[in-house]
């Protein structure tokens, strides 16, 4: 799944990511979604759907594997 950043607005990008998130934290649904709807964040330049996802990857950094973590980001930010 992909955003795309000029079809929503920035408040509803944003609860998109959060709400997908709940739902991984209830077990409703895996992490991946969550992961794979990020990365639209390369494109995103509004201020709310990039909080919620710094909040999201803090949350997730706590007890997760850092280094597969580390290898998300860089992926994300496109760091060779």
């Amino acid at each position: 799944m992909y955003l795309r950043r000029t079809k929503l607005f920035q408040v509803n990008r944003a609860s998109l990511l959060s709400d997908s998130f709940a739902l991984a934290e209830a077990g409703l649904q895996d992490y991946s979604l969550v992961l794979d709807l990020m990365q639209y964040l390369t494109e995103e330049t509004d201020f709310a759907p990039l909080w919620v996802a710094f909040d999201i990857l803090d949350e997730l950094g706590v007890g997760a594997d850092v280094a597969e973590l580390d290898e998300f980001l860089m992926q994300l930010l496109e760091v060779k």
